[in-house]
């Protein structure tokens, strides 16, 4: 980075650990490998966006009187899944996930929200790095004992369109949000 090795538009992004959630990539064989993403935040990416979608009924007769749903938004980078060792020595493997800050308190706080991440995360590593008719598993596990897998969560390469400008940054600098984690209270901004 320092040296200007960077391809063109592209930056490093630097995290914070937060949350370890362990799920699990299924082979066609049947073999089952451990995945592990870790949940970061930084302050360099959007926040999650929530917008009313009203259903027309004379776009979509089937629909109408049934409540209106959300089109979601979800800012987030993740890394390239690479290999580790579990508890056990057994080969696993791990990702790291970057969301705002304030996303990540919402998505701690808020189970919904959290599924939502993890299953973004999920589609988008069998889309983008499994090739091979495995799949990853929708269910997971929240880590107490374990904020990130592997200690720091690694340096990914992103677009520079992805990161929030210089004004949009100031903005989000001014609300604060306060995260209770089980070894106390850590402040975000």
């Amino acid at each position: 980075e320092d040296a200007g090795e960077m391809p063109k538009g592209k930056v490093l992004l630097r995290c914070k650990p937060g949350i370890c959630v362990k799920t699990s990539i299924r082979f066609q064989s049947g073999q089952v490998q451990k995945l592990f993403l870790n949940i970061c935040h930084t302050d360099k990416l959007g926040d999650v966006q929530f917008k009313k979608q009203e259903v027309k009924a004379h776009e979509n007769p089937e629909a109408a009187g049934r409540t209106p749903g959300y089109a979601v938004s979800l800012p987030y980078s993740a890394s390239p899944p690479r290999p580790d060792k579990d508890k056990k020595d057994h080969l696993c493997v791990v990702s790291d996930v970057a969301v705002s800050e304030r996303t990540f308190v919402q998505a701690v706080q808020n189970e919904a929200l959290l599924k939502l991440v993890v299953d973004t995360v999920c589609e988008a590593i069998t889309a983008s790095c499994l090739k091979g008719g495995e799949t990853v598993s929708r269910d997971y596990k929240v880590l107490q004992k374990m904020r990130c897998k592997g200690g720091t969560p690694m340096p990914m390469s992103v677009s520079e369109d992805m990161l929030l400008t210089m004004k949009e940054g100031r903005q989000n600098a001014k609300k604060k949000v306060y995260l209770k984690l089980d070894s106390g209270v850590c402040i975000t901004r």
